[in-house]
């Protein structure tokens, strides 16, 4: 075998070489991006049930909310049929002489 051919042989091996190499680093970059992506996935995945949890939180507290004014509005009403009474109370009695 000629010297020139023996150079093309071994230049069409290191040549082949190479691009395995190359091919081995691009797998593996390929799985580190893989895992990369399933890391992001799930992240996602927990953020949105965080965010669920979160609106339905608020959603309760709106309702909690919501009761609560409704209660007080109620108790206001109370409040303020008690207040006329007891003035009504005073207004009579005012009538009264009672020397006190």
């Amino acid at each position: 075998m000629s010297t020139n051919r023996q150079i093309a042989v071994l230049l069409a091996l290191l040549a082949a070489t190479l691009i395995a190499l190359l091919l081995i680093d691009i797998n593996q970059k390929m799985t580190e991006s893989s895992d990369a992506s399933n890391l992001i996935s799930n992240a996602l995945e927990e953020h949105n049930a965080t965010s669920d949890e979160i609106s339905m939180a608020i959603i309760h507290l709106h309702d909690f909310l919501l009761e609560k004014s409704k209660e007080t509005y109620i108790v206001s009403d109370k409040a303020k049929a008690l207040c006329e009474s007891t003035e009504s109370i005073f207004i009579d009695m005012a009538e009264f002489k009672t020397g006190s």
